[in-house]
């Protein structure tokens, strides 16, 4: 005999009440809010309306006549500026040169009139408009003037430091003696024979050369025979002092004038005489 078959779900089992599941309480659901669509987004570039197209035109035009004032206005103030740096360096009295600030140092043997009268000229001028260069070249026209040192004392003022150029020997020209510095300029003419110059005889063109040998040779002379030499004469590249007394000493070139000077001392205190021959101081003569 089979056994009975269990009941199926979905039926009923005998004698069994049939369970009821509690019912929720019914509630009116709020209708849901409608949130509207957020607008769509255009990719690229959008259009924009003649009126727009022509505002944004003008704002530039507008921004690029700003710049080019502004660019104009910092031209001009620049301009302006070095102007008025210019004015104040070249034409305002701050610069002038003023008479109260000329100074001129010379020895006392020096004549400053020349140089005082071409300072003048620049008086009123800007001191950054004076040439250093052109003022010693105008100051050293002056024959007496061997060497000129220009300095600008700042704001307004001019400081010249004079060198005197000292003849070292005379020279016979037509009407009187030319007195001839080291470096072959005339610094005077005088009417009547120097004194405490020697006088130079050449049968040759008178150079600068030849007037600083002279001067070396006297230089190296001892004082008591330079000071009596009254006369040099230059031939043939040989030269011959003549002293006051008559005698006369034969140089010879310009070579180992120191030697020569100790050969002539020895001569001249061993005996008077007439001719000293230092021209080879290894073998000098008396006659």
């Amino acid at each position: 005999m089979r056994p009975p078959r269990p009941p199926r779900p979905s039926q009923p089992v005998p004698g069994r009440r049939k369970a009821v599941a509690p019912q929720k309480p019914l509630t009116t659901a709020a209708p849901a809010c409608r949130v509207p669509p957020a607008p769509a987004q255009v990719l690229g570039r959008v259009e924009e309306s003649p009126e727009e197209i022509k505002a944004r035109l003008l704002e530039k035009k507008v921004a690029r006549r700003r710049l080019l004032i502004w660019r104009l206005m910092w031209v001009l103030l620049s301009v302006a500026a070095i102007a008025a740096v210019v004015w104040v360096a070249l034409f305002s009295p701050l610069f002038a040169v003023q008479e109260t600030r000329l100074e001129i140092e010379a020895p006392e043997t020096i004549d400053v009139a020349p140089t005082a009268s071409v300072m003048q000229k620049h008086v009123g001028t800007s001191l950054f408009l004076v040439s250093s260069g052109a003022l010693r070249e105008e100051i050293l026209k002056d024959p007496h003037i061997a060497e000129a040192t220009i300095t600008k004392t700042w704001p307004d003022g001019l400081h010249v430091a004079l060198i005197e150029r000292v003849p070292v020997i005379g020279v016979k020209v037509e009407g009187g003696y030319d007195l001839v510095a080291a470096d072959a300029v005339t610094v005077t003419t005088v009417n009547d024979v120097p004194e405490q110059l020697p006088l130079l005889t050449t049968d040759q063109e008178i150079a600068a050369t030849t007037v600083s040998q002279i001067g070396e040779i006297l230089e190296a002379l001892p004082t008591d025979i330079s000071d009596q030499v009254s006369e040099v004469s230059l031939s043939g590249g040989i030269y011959t002092l003549h002293v006051a007394n008559g005698s006369q000493i034969i140089w010879g070139d310009p070579s180992d004038a120191a030697l020569k000077s100790q050969v002539l001392q020895l001569l001249v205190q061993q005996r008077p005489s007439s001719i000293y021959d230092v021209a080879d101081p290894l073998r000098p003569s008396i006659r």
